[in-house]
């Protein structure tokens, strides 16, 4: 069990990443994003990762055994095993 803020995450303004009943889980560079497409792209990808989790999960329950090696490490990050 994740021990992570609940999604949905979104990005608020240029500034923060935040949860449910705004709680924010992340904050962007001082200015918020301002290097354009790469700051966007990070804080997108912060804001989908409640939700490629839970993907992950079901993946694993779906494939059992064959649940590919990658998988199993990503979600060993994700939950600070790795």
């Amino acid at each position: 069990m994740s021990k992570f803020t609940p999604g949905p995450w979104r990005i608020d303004s240029v500034r923060y990443v935040v949860a449910l009943k705004e709680k924010p889980v992340c904050e962007l560079p001082q200015g918020g994003i301002r290097h354009g497409a790469v700051d966007t792209a990070n804080a997108n990808l912060i804001a989908a990762a409640p939700e490629m989790w839970d993907a992950l999960q079901m993946c694993k329950d779906w494939l059992g055994k064959d649940f590919p090696q990658i998988g199993h490490d990503a979600l060993a990050k994700a939950e600070g095993r790795q």
